[in-house]
C-alpha cells in the first residue's frame, strides 16, 4: 500500500506543477487584438493633421496599416509601402521594425498607435 501511495502523491505533486504552469501562462498576448487592417486617423506630425489624413483619403492616397498574424505587415503612408514586422509583447504594447528601425506600438481605446523614430505618432483605427 505504501508504494501505491507514494505513486499517488508523485503523480498528484505533478499534476499540481502542470497547473501551476498552464495558470502562469494563461495570461498571455492575445494578438487577435492588433492583427487586420488599420487605417490612419491622426498624426502628431504636423504634416498630417485630421484634415490633410481626410484629404489624402479622397485623393486615392493610402494611409494603412496591415498587421498578419504570422508577425509581418505592411505599413502604407504618404504613398510609400514597407514591409513590416512587429511583436506584442502585451495586451497593450508591442514593437513594430521597418526598415531596420524599431518603433514602440499601443493599444488604448480600440485605438492602435505608432510610435516613429523621429518622434512622431500615427494614430489607426480598425479600417
Amino acid at each position: 500500500m505504501s508504494k501505491k501511495f507514494g505513486a499517488l502523491v508523485a503523480v498528484l505533486c505533478c499534476m499540481a506543477v502542470l497547473c501551476f504552469a498552464l495558470v502562469g501562462c494563461g495570461g498571455g498576448v492575445d494578438k487577435s487584438n492588433y492583427t487586420g487592417d488599420w487605417t490612419l486617423t491622426s498624426s502628431s506630425n504636423a504634416n498630417i493633421d485630421e484634415k490633410s489624413v481626410e484629404l489624402m483619403k479622397s485623393l486615392g492616397v493610402e494611409n494603412s496599416l496591415t498587421l498578419n498574424d504570422n508577425g509581418s505587415g505592411t505599413l502604407r503612408l504618404l504613398g510609400d509601402s514597407s514591409d513590416v514586422t512587429w511583436e506584442a509583447t502585451s495586451n497593450a504594447s508591442g514593437t513594430l521594425k521597418r526598415n531596420g528601425n524599431s518603433s514602440a506600438i499601443r493599444l488604448e481605446d480600440g485605438k492602435l498607435t505608432l510610435e516613429d523614430v523621429e518622434g512622431s505618432s500615427y494614430v489607426f483605427s480598425r479600417a
